[in-house]
C-alpha cells in the first residue's frame, strides 16, 4: 500500500526472501517488489497478501467466540449472530460472493501434543454443491469450505477434504429453500497427530472457496476446542 516495509541491498539473481511485519492493522495489502539496477526500476506485478499480528503459541484452545473476535484476524469473516443464528459465532458473508476466497486465521500457533485430544468444532455449511460425482480437488466441485494448517505460514495442508452443503442431506435442503436454523450444526473432529509431529508448531485457518458461478448462505463456525482433553489408548479403554 505505498509504504516501504523492506529493503535488501545487493540483491543476487534468483530467490530472495523478504520479512514483513505488519504493522497497523491486520488487512489484506497490496504488495509489490521494485529493484533497482543502473538506477533503473524493475516492479514486479502487484500481489495481495494478508498480514496480522500473532499471539504467543499455544498447547490447547477452546471458544464458543461469545468475547467476539480478538482471537482471530480474518477477511470476509465475523464474530457475531444472525437473523437465523441468535448465539454468536464465526459467520462468513451471507451470502458469501462469486470468485471469492474468504478466510479466519486463529492467530495463535497451536504446539501439537497427540495426548491431549483432538480439533472439535461444530458448523453449517450452505455451499454451493459441486457437479454430480466430482470431488474435492476437481474444478467441477465448484466451491467449498475447509480448514487449513500451515507450519511456516506459506504451504497450506488441507485437514482432511474440503466439503459444501452436499455433505449432509439437510444442508442440501437448506441450501436449496434458505431455511437455516441452528438444528443444522453438525460436528467434526480431527487428530492433528495424523498431519504433523509432536512439537510442531502450526497455524491454522478457516477458508471458504467460490468459483465465479452461483454462490450461496455461507458457512458458520462454532464451538471450537483444540487439544482440550487427554486422549486414552487402546489399552486403556480395553482395561
Amino acid at each position: 500500500d505505498d509504504v516501504l516495509v523492506a529493503t535488501e541491498m545487493d540483491a543476487t539473481y534468483g530467490e530472495n526472501t523478504f520479512t514483513i511485519s505488519p504493522s497497523g492493522d491486520d488487512g489484506l495489502k497490496t504488495t509489490k517488489v521494485v529493484a533497482y539496477l543502473g538506477g533503473t526500476a524493475y516492479p514486479a506485478e502487484e500481489t495481495d497478501i494478508f498480514l496480522f499480528n500473532l499471539n504467543d503459541v499455544a498447547e490447547s484452545y477452546e471458544t464458543h467466540f461469545a468475547d467476539g473476535d480478538a482471537d482471530f484476524a480474518s477477511y470476509g469473516f465475523v464474530v457475531g449472530t444472525s437473523i437465523d443464528l441468535s448465539d454468536e459465532a464465526l459467520h462468513s458473508d451471507h451470502p458469501y460472493g462469486d470468485g471469492v476466497e474468504l478466510y479466519s486465521y486463529l492467530r495463535s500457533p497451536i504446539e501439537v501434543d497427540a495426548n491431549k485430544g483432538n480439533l472439535n468444532y461444530v458448523d453449517i455449511a450452505l455451499i454451493e454443491p459441486g457437479e454430480a460425482g466430482s470431488t474435492f480437488g476437481q474444478e467441477a466441485f465448484n466451491d467449498y469450505v475447509v480448514l487449513e494448517a500451515s507450519t511456516d505460514g506459506k504451504e497450506w495442508i488441507a485437514l482432511g477434504d474440503g466439503y459444501d452443503a452436499s455433505l449432509h442431506t439437510e444442508w442440501t435442503d437448506a441450501y436449496t429453500n434458505g431455511n437455516v436454523s441452528s438444528s443444522l450444526f453438525k460436528a467434526h473432529s480431527i487428530k492433528l497427530s495424523d498431519y504433523f509431529g509432536n512439537g510442531q508448531q502450526i497455524l491454522l485457518r478457516f477458508r471458504l472457496y467460490s468459483n465465479s458461478s452461483t454462490s450461496g448462505y455461507g458457512w458458520v463456525v462454532d464451538d471450537l476446542s483444540i487439544q482440550t482433553g487427554a486422549v486414552l489408548s487402546t489399552a486403556k479403554f480395553a482395561n
